[in-house]
């Protein structure tokens, strides 16, 4: 899941992930984000530090208090430096700095989540 930031820069992180094989789905604010994650938790979650109605801190923290969805990995998109040490203490969550380098983007992913098999090697692979 994709949350928050410029429309911009969620289209093309989503670009790319999509190109990666990954499925995505999006959420303008935290408000949004927090909805969809208990509705369906994701696998990982994308965040720009800065979000409307909420910041990304609180976000994560509201987060992991909730049981059903608190393990969830959290990549932290940021331009600050000083946020690295707040991003530490929330637990499996990462950070990337901005601006946001595809193959940073993709090698970070990778790390929580194993690359999604292509259809036509599904397809080839399955019993008849």
């Amino acid at each position: 899941m994709l949350v928050g930031g410029e429309r911009s820069l969620r289209e093309g992180l989503g670009l790319h992930l999509r190109r990666a094989g990954y499925a995505i789905q999006e959420a303008d604010d935290a408000i949004d984000a927090g909805y969809a994650v208990l509705k369906a938790a994701p696998d990982l979650i994308i965040c720009d530090r800065a979000l409307p109605y909420m910041d990304s801190f609180s976000f994560v923290a509201a987060l992991r208090s909730e049981r059903a969805v608190g393990r969830i990995p959290v990549i932290l998109l940021t331009a600050e430096d000083q946020d690295v040490e707040r991003v530490r203490v929330l637990g499996k969550t990462d950070y990337l700095p901005k601006p946001v380098r595809p193959e940073q983007l993709l090698a970070l992913v990778a790390k929580y989540l194993p690359r999604p098999t292509p259809l036509r090697e599904y397809l080839a692979t399955r019993p008849a």
